[in-house]
């Protein structure tokens, strides 16, 4: 009876996550329902009905795109049937739109967690990304903004190596092409990304690429590394690094590390002077001297920040007692610095 009692007395906390396709949403919506002190109740979108995640929420709902005029309302609509606390987005898409009017979702008083919309363009774009953190004394990345076909044809007329091509609007590492001095082209990432010599980029590739512009920049040294960055208020709260077992594969597992003074400096900065107030992801590799260098900052939690929570540490739980202002630790890295996160097939019964 008294077990009954205090069940009953938990505060409940409905929680709506975005984008619940992806390939460890299931993880992720089990740590976010994991939480002992509260009665949390998860509903999920995507923009296919045939998501993975639909099975493992509370209720489900199809959305539109989010380029769509509509999307916002629609998510809306949503949050007000379900009285929905917090709302986390989880593609790039998504939290720019649903940032941009967050000041409606202030009114109905329901927790969005995003930074502010000014900053997440920003990191929607690598340039801008690039010159924003050069202008805050963060980090300088070599590259060259190149605006139309015309430029980008000139450009690639003399033979040039270690480069890597992408767009500077671009999403989940779509249309990169590392070119460097190897034989035999490589296809990588789901066939997102592409390894090749200068060579086959010319003949294969090159006329070939409409979205402008392209940002060509140095080569960096793998793993790509993933850094959860949890900010409050433009103060970084917990920074987590992982190295990515397979380079090219963010899903593929993750073996943690320690988190350099230096660029837990620099993540300081970048939280203090953008001021985020979210959870953010930031990739990473290494330069030929060993120094962390930042490919891009997202503007929403990572794909695999379900590999964080597995490893003890469920940023989940941060963002529910953002949501309810209360103190959160402040945490460098993780313990056990050597503890490897490895993905597998797993299978459940749903009725």
């Amino acid at each position: 009876m008294m077990l009954l009692k205090k069940m009953k007395l938990k505060k409940k906390i409905n929680i709506l996550i975005t984008c619940v396709g992806g390939e460890l949403s299931p993880t992720s919506i089990n740590f976010l329902k994991k939480n002992s002190s509260y009665n949390i109740k998860v509903i999920g979108t995507d923009l296919s009905s045939k998501a993975i995640g639909k099975h493992f929420c509370d209720k489900f709902y199809k959305v539109p795109k989010s380029s769509s005029k509509n999307y916002v309302k629609h998510i809306l609509k949503i949050a007000t049937k379900n009285k929905i606390n917090i709302i986390i987005p989880t593609s790039d898409e998504e939290s720019l739109a649903l940032s941009k009017e967050k000041d409606v979702f202030i009114k109905k008083k329901i927790y969005l967690l995003s930074s502010k919309y000014q900053t997440l363009k920003i990191f929607s774009n690598k340039e801008e990304t690039y010159n924003a953190l050069s202008k805050l004394g963060i980090d300088k990345t070599r590259f060259v903004s190149i605006k139309n076909k015309k430029l980008f044809m000139s450009f690639f007329e003399k033979k040039r190596n270690n480069l890597v091509v992408k767009p500077a609007v671009s999403r989940g590492g779509r249309g990169i092409f590392v070119i460097k001095n190897i034989k035999k082209e490589k296809v990588v990432n789901f066939g997102r990304e592409v390894h090749l010599n200068i060579k086959t980029f010319k003949k294969k590739y090159l006329d070939k690429i409409k979205i402008f512009p392209q940002i060509v920049s140095e080569i960096y040294k793998p793993p790509v590394y993933d850094l959860d960055v949890l900010s409050y208020k433009g103060e970084l709260k917990k920074i987590i690094l992982r190295k990515r077992i397979i380079s090219e594969e963010p899903n593929s597992g993750h073996e943690f590390c320690a988190v350099p003074k230096n660029l837990t400096k620099k993540i300081k900065i970048l939280c203090k002077k953008l001021d985020l107030n979210a959870l953010h992801d930031v990739d990473l590799m290494k330069n030929n001297a060993g120094e962390f260098k930042i490919l891009e900052v997202n503007p929403r939690p990572s794909g695999s920040v379900a590999v964080t929570c597995v490893a003890g540490i469920n940023l989940f739980s941060d963002v529910i007692k953002m949501y309810l202002n209360k103190k959160l630790k402040t945490q460098i890295g993780i313990k056990n610095k050597n503890i490897k996160i490895i993905p597998f097939k797993n299978l459940i019964k749903k009725n």
